[in-house]
């Protein structure tokens, strides 16, 4: 029922930067306050909206976020990270087309459930590997066209390549 419930950290290697967001949460009628944390690395590898994406994720799975939390505006988020806007809005839109957040114009964005791991049928459940896989693949390192490369490859019909 109210805001998020977050405490962001950035950090950079073993400084913590950047001010931190704390809210209620209306549980039961009672007030309880809990605190999450998103760390952003600047020296690791992994980009920052992935870095941002992934940590969402896992609070979500381990239930520290929970259906109906809301996620601070993209604005927001952005401005307590020290990051470019654009950054969040891209973590943002991966996590909504994973299913993990729902963003409803106008009314802000919110957990949406827990990270889809099922399988899905059709083309909704081939997207999410794929975003899967795209997102393991840029942690790494890699960019997109090298990822699809690697793809390509493997359903070539060549034999010649490992």
């Amino acid at each position: 029922m109210g805001t998020a419930p977050f405490v962001l950290d950035t950090t950079c290697g073993a400084g913590t930067i950047g001010p931190k967001i704390q809210s209620d949460k209306e549980t039961m009628g009672q007030s309880r306050r809990r605190n999450v944390r998103i760390r952003l690395d600047f020296r690791n590898k992994t980009p920052i909206y992935a870095q941002i994406g992934r940590q969402v994720t896992d609070l979500v799975a381990r239930g520290e976020l929970v259906v109906g939390d809301q996620l601070p505006t993209v604005r927001a988020l952005a401005s307590e990270l020290g990051v470019n806007w654009n950054t969040v809005a891209r973590a943002y839109r991966r996590l909504d087309a994973a299913g993990v957040i729902s963003t409803q114009h106008g009314r802000g964005t919110y957990v949406a459930g827990k990270p889809r791991r099922r399988r899905r049928r059709g083309t909704q459940a081939l997207d999410a590997l794929a975003l899967e896989y795209l997102s393991e693949a840029e942690r790494q390192g890699f960019d997109g066209q090298a990822a699809l490369g690697a793809v390509s490859r493997r359903v070539s019909p060549k034999k010649n390549s490992d």
